[in-house]
């Protein structure tokens, strides 16, 4: 079941938007309801800094240099 809602936006917004409506055969409520349904979804994702803080913590030595490391590995790839 459909709700109705009113909504007040500037004019030349409105045409605008009633231009791009129609020329994809939409309708304004179509993109309005397309918009909304965009936003509760995205709402529901996590963001990366949520996803960042629930890895572990890596276990590698603070006092590491790691460019000195990765030069290391890169001239010997095999660990050899």
């Amino acid at each position: 079941m459909k709700k109705v809602l009113e909504l007040a936006i500037d004019e030349s917004l409105y045409s605008s938007v009633a231009e791009y409506a129609s020329k994809h055969q939409m309708k304004v409520d179509d993109l309005v309801e397309h918009y909304f349904k965009i936003i509760v979804a995205n709402s529901k994702k996590k963001n990366i800094i949520a996803l960042i803080d629930e890895l572990d913590t890596p276990s590698i030595d603070v006092n590491l240099d790691l460019k000195k490391e990765y030069y290391k590995n890169k001239a010997n790839p095999n660990g050899i």
